[in-house]
């Protein structure tokens, strides 16, 4: 078999895996990422509250946590001092730079991105809930002392808080 052929076909079978996999959170109706809300609030909260400890937070107090207009997407974000720019990361524009999330979004809604948008595959899949999620953490060149370690603990224990949630809608 020719290579770009062989190269196709893993593409093409790649692209069915993931929608696949994806496909499979449908199978029950789910509240979807209203599920999270509180998750969500709480790390927002929580940001807020570390704000006065690191100054990469300085303004993370207001920062709101943002849904798609139909529900099926829901993102706790705070960034400072970088932007995106796609598969090279982030890059700095000032001092204390960072980026902080988590966002969650429906296995339908995910399944239908990945065949319109080039996606990244979730970071997390909550087959109960019907959820798919992704975390971000970019901690600038120069971050303040255990900056990064506190932010990696709030990731931590707030994806712990979803999957809690998951385990207690299966045995729902």
């Amino acid at each position: 078999m020719n290579r770009s052929l062989t190269i196709s076909i893993a593409l093409i079978a790649a692209a069915f895996g993931s929608v696949g996999c994806s496909d499979l959170l449908e199978i029950m109706p789910s509240s979807g990422p209203k599920d999270v809300d509180g998750v969500l609030e709480s790390f927002k909260t929580d940001l807020g509250e570390l704000s006065e400890t690191y100054p990469e937070l300085s303004g993370a107090g207001e920062m709101k946590v943002v849904s798609d207009p139909d529900g099926s997407s829901k993102t706790a974000a705070y960034t400072k001092n970088c932007k995106f720019t796609g598969k090279a990361g982030y890059k700095d524009t000032g001092m204390n730079a960072c980026a902080v999330a988590l966002r969650v979004m429906t296995g339908r809604r995910f399944s239908k991105d990945v065949r319109e948008v080039a996606m990244p595959q979730p970071d997390h899949t909550w087959r109960n809930l019907k959820l798919v999620g992704w975390t971000t953490l970019h901690a600038g060149k120069k971050p303040s002392r255990g900056f990064k370690a506190a932010m990696q603990k709030l990731i931590d224990e707030h994806v712990a808080m979803i999957d809690a949630l998951d385990k207690k809608a299966a045995a729902d």
